[in-house]
């Protein structure tokens, strides 16, 4: 009789336990390089969760997204990449004509355009500092951009009279360097320190009697050079 008193004891026992951890669900723990690589991640319990996730990246460090537990795998509702802004404008690599977008406006642009830039640039501000060189390199775009000008960069640059250092064959006077390269590419990316441009001229060895006598207005001195536009 004692032996099936415990036996039915013991049984008692053991239900309360089984019926204890069947209330008990674990999460497994996940990392977010599973929802990356499409993985399913397997949970037991159906419901809905908000985590907190950190990109450094984002000057907004802590946002929370929401997302949903169902069946098997984890779905999010929303999931949002964001890249950081190309800062190369121009690839120096392609022969092709590319199109850049240039102050709001398209320009076509291509290899020899870059280095007919590059030699005026050189031509005309080797002695100056980089940001006259850029300065150079700006009021050749805002020309090319502008109705007055021809619409192409070779055409600016070897319109009659434009640039001194351009002879009479559309040739120009030096070569490129680094340096004249670098200030192209800076300007194509928008930097632009005369303020949109369009003549230039150094007041210290001018010979241009309309140069001196133009009504001048956004002048800017940048090194030895006056930038400014016309009234």
């Amino acid at each position: 009789m004692k032996k099936i008193r415990r036996f039915i004891f013991t049984l008692f026992l053991l239900s309360l336990i089984m019926l204890s951890n069947s209330k008990i669900q674990l999460i497994p723990k996940y990392s977010f390089s599973n929802l990356k690589e499409n993985k399913p991640i397997n949970l037991k319990l159906a419901s809905s969760k908000n985590i907190k996730c950190k990109n450094t990246n984002n000057p907004n460090n802590s946002k929370k997204t929401r997302e949903v537990f169902k069946g098997n795998q984890i779905n999010p509702k929303k999931f949002v990449v964001k890249t950081p802004k190309a800062e190369k404008t121009f690839n120096l690599n392609s022969n092709s004509t590319q199109v850049i977008n240039y102050v709001g406006k398209k320009l076509y642009i291509n290899k020899k355009d870059i280095d007919l830039m590059a030699k005026v640039v050189r031509s005309e501000s080797e002695s100056e500092p980089f940001n006259g060189k850029i300065a150079v390199a700006s009021v050749i775009l805002n020309r090319t951009i502008n109705p007055k000008f021809p619409n192409t960069i070779e055409s600016v640059i070897k319109e009659r009279g434009a640039f001194s250092c351009v002879d009479k064959n559309g040739n120009v006077i030096k070569d490129a360097d680094k340096s004249s390269y670098d200030a192209v590419m800076k300007a194509l990316q928008g930097k632009d320190p005369t303020n949109k441009a369009l003549f230039f001229y150094n007041p210290k060895i001018a010979t241009s009697k309309w140069m001196k006598n133009a009504n001048k207005n956004n002048k800017k001195n940048i090194g030895n050079h006056v930038f400014f536009n016309i009234s």
